[in-house]
């Protein structure tokens, strides 16, 4: 997922060169960050991660090999970042304040909303910067300028302006954890099939968010990538797989195996209940019959 945000992030920057036109004042949200003619300086923005508190910290638990808080930090990264923890039962304006720093706006999300993406985050900061506003209250968090908050002890009235629903759907029980899953999970197939990837049974498929999978690879039901497993070009990785922290080279094929910290080299297979753990299996290998390689 870490890939996934970072060319997300660089295909937003890249097209974010706009025209502006005259009438706005009834142009919907959409249309405004559409319409904006220059590049936001984010490195004006402070980024306070209010750390929540549930019996449970669902933040810190695996969601496709990352904690939920780190899919919050990449989608922010952008900008400087702080992590708060924060008790329901504290003045929330207070506890901003005290976590100021010289930045001129400040932003402020919560831990309990993992699928928040960089695309909705830079969106609410253009929509902020473009409207010109002190104070914005989003779906779950704020923005402020800094100095407006200095001065004030209380926000009354802000700008209030919903984005991506589901970007915002809050983690705090154990149902809403398994919802997310499953909303991350569909997010990180449809990136991979957008990149060519064949993947034949999204019911039976589970990938993490770091695997990096190349055009042209074939992924059959009932395999789980994970790690930071890579496959490359033209590879086909057959049913009942189990592939952690490897690397599978061009033009492979894996079928009912496991590989495990290993590199499979040009053109191998491995086939037929095999296994391969923290080994290296050089070009033109064919290895089958439950043969077990490496430790």
């Amino acid at each position: 997922m870490m890939e996934i945000l970072e060319k997300e992030s660089k295909m937003i920057l890249e097209n974010k060169q706009y025209e502006l036109e005259n009438k706005t004042k009834d142009i919907n949200m959409q249309t405004l960050i559409k319409n904006l003619n220059t590049r936001i300086d984010y490195s004006n923005f402070l980024v306070l991660i209010l750390k929540v508190k549930y019996n449970t910290d669902f933040s810190n638990l695996n969601m496709y090999g990352l904690k939920g808080l780190d899919y919050i930090k990449s989608a922010v990264n952008i900008c400087e970042t702080k992590i708060v923890d924060y008790d329901f039962n504290e003045d929330i304006i207070k506890k901003i304040k005290q976590n100021l720093n010289e930045k001129k706006y400040v932003a402020v999300v919560f831990s309990d909303t993992p699928l928040i993406t960089r695309h909705t985050f830079l969106e609410i900061l253009d929509y902020f910067k473009y409207k010109s506003l002190c104070a914005l209250k989003f779906n779950r968090g704020y923005v402020f300028e800094t100095e407006y908050l200095k001065s004030v002890e209380k926000v009354y009235n802000p700008q209030v302006q919903n984005f991506t629903e589901e970007d915002f759907i809050k983690v705090t029980d154990q149902k809403s954890f398994t919802y997310c899953n499953e909303i991350l999970k569909n997010r990180i197939l449809r990136y991979h099939i957008s990149n060519g990837v064949i993947i034949e049974d999204l019911n039976s498929c589970f990938i993490d968010a770091e695997v990096n999978i190349e055009s042209g690879v074939t992924i059959c039901p009932n395999v789980c990538l994970k790690g930071k497993t890579t496959i490359k070009e033209n590879s086909y990785v057959g049913f009942n797989s189990f592939i952690k922290d490897s690397l599978i080279n061009k033009n492979c094929k894996i079928e009912n195996s496991i590989l495990e910290n290993s590199v499979i080299e040009l053109n191998c297979k491995v086939l037929d209940y095999s296994v391969i753990k923290n080994a290296k299996l050089n070009e033109n290998s064919i290895v089958s019959n439950e043969n077990i390689i490496g430790g």
